[in-house]
């Protein structure tokens, strides 16, 4: 048998906290890593620092901006969600079923001194799942307007609403159809036409037309359960003419969990040409793959990170910068697994690999543990390395890969998963996927 060692590595650099916008991306992004977008309405181009979940409820909260999350849903993740939002920024939370307007008029009127300026928001989640309590949270936001206006108070009202990214979105490890816009004529889409933003009506103190406002919102779809109430405080925060000396809070009206996109964007960055070319077939190839994991976020703890990757039958994977290994165990036919205690090279912290084998050309399955003598936490600026020797393997009929010209997929794309800041007992876990390696066959 012929081999080949191919001594240049390739990096899989995946960065937390960071987004990266093109010209050409200005209304929306799409593929791994992209927020999904709002094309044609009030399009908004994100840096990385509103784009963070944290980031963007921080920013509110700095703002001196306080959010009452009036939750319809007030179970499950919609609750935490909800609750979440209200803690950060030292508002209130609230059962929409158990809570009348003058629960929300007698907590804003505790807050303002006498005579004093308050400005209030009201966003409204206009997708199909509030259609049973839309006209009644439209009549409590018209009930607040009513009744402030009779106290001893300066209030200003402005009034946004949102239903949810339209079309399909990959992002941030989450693939699904957000909302609901096309023009083919057999969806919903076509006769609600979601948006992510509208910014309805900014400050005023016109009753009659913020009434006419609020009456003349009209439901959309929504696509998906989840909803996109980030990118709705960050264009309260941003789009709205505050006073600067006044009370400022949000309601917000809904009954769902957030599209969460903590911590950014996930970048990947070789040091070997891509694709990677092999220029004989039936000859062992050898690579060293070195994945790194950084979290350039400013302020995110990541914690329990875990990475994940698959490498197809034809590759033999083996960890690099071994400290202890289990025999390989069989678990049933054709798959059996391996555990592996390896150093960082760079951090000298411990971490633990899996290697899982399936089928008969034994694919391999691997989940990477970090710093699991440790805290298994990235701090903000915190690095940790695994390598790997990847290299060619036989096939079933014992014949060395590649037998066949083209283009082979390396692996299937690391995947990381973390839990982003938990608070209490909130924890939420977000995952990122980095693209695969190509590795392409050419015949000479």
């Amino acid at each position: 048998m012929k081999i080949k060692t191919v001594t240049a590595s390739m990096t899989l650099l995946l960065l937390f906290g960071a987004l990266v916008v093109t010209p050409t991306s200005a209304y929306f992004m799409t593929g791994s890593g992209a927020y999904g977008g709002d094309p044609g309405r009030d399009a908004i181009m994100f840096t990385e620092d509103d784009l963070d979940y944290h980031s963007v409820i921080e920013g509110v909260a700095n703002a001196g901006i306080e959010v009452f999350t009036v939750d319809v849903s007030y179970s499950g993740d919609a609750y935490k969600n909800f609750e979440f939002i209200a803690d950060r920024t030292d508002g209130i939370h609230y059962d929409f079923w158990a809570t009348s307007a003058s629960d929300l008029e007698e907590d804003i009127d505790d807050m303002v001194p006498p005579g004093g300026k308050v400005d209030v928001v009201f966003t409204f989640d206009l997708t199909s799942s509030m259609s049973g309590t839309t006209s009644t949270v439209k009549q409590i936001a018209k009930d607040i307007i009513a009744s402030l206006n009779t106290m001893d108070l300066d209030p200003m009202f402005g009034v946004g609403s949102h239903m949810d990214y339209p079309y399909y979105y990959d992002s941030y490890g989450y693939a699904d159809q957000y909302g609901d816009n096309d023009t083919d004529g057999d969806s919903y889409g076509d006769i609600y036409g979601d948006y992510a933003w509208s910014l309805d009506l900014d400050f005023i103190d016109n009753k009659t037309a913020l009434n006419g406002t609020i009456d003349g919102l009209v439901l959309g779809w929504g696509g998906d359960g989840p909803q996109n109430y980030v990118r709705v405080l960050y264009e309260c925060r941003e789009s709205f003419s505050w006073r600067a000396d006044a009370t400022k809070i949000i309601v917000m009206f809904g009954d769902s969990p957030a599209h969460a996109a903590p911590s950014g964007l996930i970048e990947v960055e070789k040091t070997t040409e891509d694709p990677v070319e092999v220029d004989a077939l039936g000859v062992k190839y050898t690579w060293t793959v070195n994945v790194t994991v950084e979290n350039i976020g400013p302020s995110t703890i990541l914690e329990d990170v875990v990475i994940y990757d698959r490498f197809g039958g034809e590759f033999e994977v083996i960890p690099e910068n071994v400290i202890l290994a289990t025999s390989e165990i069989k678990d049933k036919k054709h798959e059996s697994h391996q555990f592996f205690l390896v150093e960082d090279p760079i951090t000298g912290d411990r971490h633990s690999i899996k290697l899982t084998y399936t089928g008969k050309t034994r694919k391999v399955h691997m989940e990477c543990w970090l710093d699991v003598l440790g805290d298994r936490s990235l701090d903000p600026g915190e690095i940790a390395t695994i390598t790997l020797t990847v290299s060619t393997d036989e096939n079933p009929m014992g014949h060395q890969e590649f037998t066949d010209w083209g283009t082979h997929d390396l692996n299937s794309g690391a995947t990381v998963k973390a839990i982003v800041e938990p608070v209490a007992d909130y924890r939420v876990q977000t995952s990122w996927v980095s693209d695969p390696i190509a590795v392409e066959a050419i015949e000479e």
